[in-house]
């Protein structure tokens, strides 16, 4: 765990360089290029107990949803309903 906890914190520290990189060298962003800054700002914000997590930066809305099951407890899609008419 503590190994973990070290690289998570490296990899947080190297992804906020490249947020400050990128803001300092380009400082009007197009749309696209600032919906992934935006990710990327609230990845490297989230801790481990808050809500709307982003667990994916190609698919930001995906979410982790409880199945309730020994071998799989978590999935991570989006939960679609489906309704027919006769």
């Amino acid at each position: 765990m503590k190994r973990a906890r070290k690289a998570t914190k490296k990899l947080k520290t190297f992804l906020g360089r490249v947020i400050r990189d990128i803001q300092r060298k380009y400082p009007n962003p197009d749309e696209e290029m600032a919906e992934l800054l935006d990710v990327a700002i609230r990845i490297r914000s989230q801790k481990k107990k808050d809500k709307n997590k982003v667990y994916s930066v190609h698919e930001p809305h995906v979410e982790c949803i409880s199945k309730g099951k020994a071998h799989k407890r978590y999935e991570f899609g989006c939960k679609v309903s489906v309704a027919t008419t006769s």
